[in-house]
């Protein structure tokens, strides 16, 4: 997150909470689909770019996943539930796990 250098302890602790409050609580059906719809657009977009279609069906093929693996793409995401994300917030948004980098101006 980008911030005044005097505000970084406090968007440090903001984003901890905003991490608890989304273990504790999850998303909203209402956030998981415009979650889904923004991906989905971003997607068709780049599909658009055949230099990045190219690219993605490089990376897809390299890492195993088959050079058509950007036509399976929106069904894998349409199939993500609620419950799927709930379960990977418990599992990967944890303080212990957490890795934080502030990156500040040189003094002059």
């Amino acid at each position: 997150a980008g911030t005044e250098p005097s505000s970084a302890d406090q968007v440090v602790q903001e984003l901890f909470k905003q991490a608890e409050s989304l273990v504790r609580e999850g998303v909203t059906a209402a956030e998981l689909d415009r979650a889904k719809a923004k991906i989905k657009g971003q997607r068709s977009i780049a599909r658009q770019d055949l230099g990045e279609v190219a690219r993605m069906t490089a990376v897809n093929e390299i890492c195993g996943l088959g050079y058509d693996y950007a036509e399976k793409e929106d069904a894998l995401l349409q199939s993500v539930t609620l419950e799927q994300v709930q379960k990977a917030a418990a599992d990967i948004l944890k303080p212990e796990r957490c890795v934080i980098s502030i990156v500040r101006a040189k003094s002059e």
